[in-house]
């Protein structure tokens, strides 16, 4: 029954989402187990740049996870050490949705997802260099070296846009491109 009285209006209506995922780990949790001594440096480096393909889609797609962090990155699969999981984000409990107007913070725009080599060249998050290699967390320029050779030819990705690519010319460095090593053989 229609009612002219009432009001058409929406309200915003929070929830918390909650799902059991069987096999599964955050990379938080690897590195306070000392997740280096058991899983390869080039296998911790690729599941590093799958999360951070999904957090290039995920501000693609209106959704920036403002508390991207080892903590709020889980790794789905029964061989996380030698196979590569399906890495999910969550904890959205700190992000911003583009789409709402009291939002601060800016979008790129773009035309495709922007290549986490652009997202991260400049302000890589602190909180996974226990996750890098020895030789890519002591050298920057071994760090920017993976992003740009791991992103450089890619077509799933595009390049920065305008105000991020300011940002990027203004890290005046070198690179360097190294294999990543142990961390029990490393050697400067």
């Amino acid at each position: 029954m229609f009612y002219p009285e009432t009001p058409k209006a929406t309200r915003s209506v929070r929830m918390i989402l909650m799902e059991w995922i069987p096999d599964s780990v955050t990379m938080g949790h690897l590195i306070d187990q000392g997740a280096r001594r058991h899983m390869s440096p080039q296998h911790r480096l690729d599941i590093l740049a799958k999360a951070m393909e999904v957090y290039s889609k995920m501000e693609f797609y209106g959704v920036r996870q403002l508390d991207f962090a080892p903590r709020n990155v889980l790794l789905v699969g029964s061989h996380v050490d030698t196979s590569m999981p399906r890495v999910m984000l969550f904890d959205f409990g700190i992000s911003a949705v583009f789409s709402q107007p009291t939002c601060r913070e800016m979008q790129y725009k773009s035309k495709l997802p922007i290549s986490p080599r652009y997202l991260f060249w400049a302000n890589f998050p602190g909180e996974f260099y226990e996750w890098l290699p020895h030789s890519h967390r002591l050298w920057r320029q071994i760090l920017l070296g993976w992003l740009k050779s791991h992103w450089e030819n890619t077509t799933e990705f595009g390049g920065p846009p305008v105000s991020l690519g300011r940002e990027i010319a203004n890290v005046k460095t070198r690179i360097w491109f190294a294999t990543p090593t142990d961390d029990e053989r490393w050697s400067p």
